[in-house]
């Protein structure tokens, strides 16, 4: 017989698994609308807590690879919120790079704004 809490954490994990593709979609359409030439720092503030959410609630259910992918993209996002600033090519392909292996592992294609 399951306990209370085993039935509580498997019904969180069915709402987080099924959530999830909603989640990509939101982080990969925020990413989408980031402009490293109309550099908006509220926009990357905003993606920065909707991969911060996605890593730690792929943590917690079990999803090691996606936390820890996420969690190498909430780095440089935060780092790149804090420098204020757009960012150089360098970091752009490196955050772009993070986002693709994100989405790699989280099953789905990101898509460039042209493929759209």
């Amino acid at each position: 017989m399951a306990s209370a809490f085993s039935e509580t954490l498997a019904e969180l994990q069915r709402q987080f698994s099924d959530q999830f593709a909603l989640r990509m979609d939101a982080i990969n359409t925020q990413a989408m609308s980031l402009d490293p030439a109309a550099w908006q720092a509220a926009e990357v503030e905003i993606l920065c807590r909707m991969v911060q959410n996605l890593t730690n609630s792929a943590g917690v259910f079990g999803m090691q690879s996606v936390a820890g992918a996420a969690h190498q993209l909430e780095v440089r996002l935060l780092a790149l919120h804090k420098a204020g600033a757009a960012p150089r090519v360098a970091e752009w392909q490196a955050i772009r790079s993070d986002l693709e292996h994100l989405n790699h592992l989280a099953g789905f294609r990101f898509l460039e704004p042209a493929e759209m």
